[in-house]
């Protein structure tokens, strides 16, 4: 498996004419290899060079963890050693490939000051198209973590009540999700309810529940590296005829651009679905985001569902359909599925309940 994900990126290197690509995000070097680590300030670096030969290099510190890494070998420094003249000994060509959205401008400088007239390119783009494709190995690890998200959704909503601060229920709920067997949260737990729920990226505060108002949940957990993400929005108490139309219009709106899925459909096409739906309900200006992400190792990668992508979708793409209206005066409604696009059209990985949840107390 890492062989052929590495085998793609030296397709690429070869295309653009590049001898050398250094790869320092530790998802992707944990995409490549196998190994993942988080060294802070220090620097993780693999190298991979056009004959094939692939090294990684670490500090002395991880030496013994990394040995598990699929590559030609490991090779490391220590912190009063400088790696940047490690690396100078590995580079075979002053044209090299670097994920430009990793490097600082910092760690730029040391490079280009050990490799003289260094030129870069940009290895991110090849990588997003490796990574965009999901095995099946993969997309078992995403349903996973969506299996323990849900059902610590259900945990958090059965214990919905004004008493309760949002605090302290994401809180509740997070525990869950480490007894039930994350490896970790994939996000912070956000659970928001009244007027607040309209903040999209609204944390939670120490506000108990609201009554007779939207609670909205937005949660994942990661298994393996892999990352669900869900959410769901209910009511505690009872809604009004208004809070009801806006429940059901973003429901709606999720419904037709998920029946919209299937290869070949420009990625546009999806957005456009559901905001044209929402604006015929009189809520165009509240639909404030796109309509969602790739998901995968990150919690946003490749593909961004939004209206200027006209990209095609391909079949074992992964990504979040989220449609949602956000009015400060009343609240906010998202309702967001995880989706893969199959040989025919689409699957939809989430089984949480999407009919509008009322809450009695």
């Amino acid at each position: 498996m890492y062989d052929q994900r590495k085998n793609k990126i030296l397709s690429h290197m070869k295309d653009h004419e590049v001898e050398t690509s250094i790869i320092t995000s530790n998802l992707n070097i944990y995409y490549l290899t196998g190994y993942y680590s988080n060294p802070r300030e220090r620097l993780t670096a693999l190298i991979i060079n056009a004959s094939g030969e692939d090294v990684l290099i670490v500090p002395s510190l991880d030496r013994q963890g990394a040995e598990i890494a699929k590559v030609t070998k490991v090779v490391d420094y220590n912190d009063h050693e400088d790696p940047y003249l490690l690396l100078k000994t590995l580079i075979n060509s002053s044209k090299v490939a670097l994920e430009e959205n990793h490097w600082t401008l910092e760690r730029f400088r040391k490079l280009s000051q050990n490799v003289s007239d260094i030129a870069s390119v940009d290895i991110g783009p090849w990588i997003d198209q490796i990574r965009k494709i999901k095995s099946a190995d993969e997309i078992l690890k995403i349903k996973r973590a969506i299996s323990i998200t849900e059902e610590a959704l259900e945990y958090g909503i059965s214990l919905l009540n004004p008493k309760i601060t949002e605090k302290e229920l994401a809180l509740e709920i997070e525990y869950k999700m480490k007894k039930l067997g994350a490896d970790k949260l994939g996000f912070d737990v956000k659970v928001i309810s009244g007027e607040r729920s309209s903040l999209p990226h609204g944390k939670p505060s120490t506000q108990p529940i609201k009554e007779n108002a939207f609670v909205l949940f937005d949660m994942g957990v990661s298994i393996e590296g892999y990352v669900a993400d869900i959410s769901r929005t209910v009511v505690l108490g009872e809604p009004t005829e208004k809070m009801i139309h806006i429940y059901e219009t973003v429901r709606e709106a999720l419904e037709r651009s998920i029946a919209a899925v299937k290869p070949g459909v420009k990625i546009s096409e999806l957005d456009k679905i559901a905001r044209d739906y929402i604006q015929s309900q009189g809520y165009g200006p509240y639909f404030i985001h796109r309509l969602g992400h790739g998901l995968g190792l990150d919690l946003h990668e490749y593909p961004s569902i939004h209206e200027g992508n006209i990209d095609a979708l391909e079949q074992g793409m992964v990504f979040t359909i989220e449609p949602g209206i956000y009015i400060p005066e009343i609240g906010g409604v998202r309702i967001e599925d995880d989706v893969l696009v199959t040989v025919n059209g689409v699957e939809v990985l989430t089984k949480a309940d999407k009919q509008l949840r009322v809450k009695v107390r």
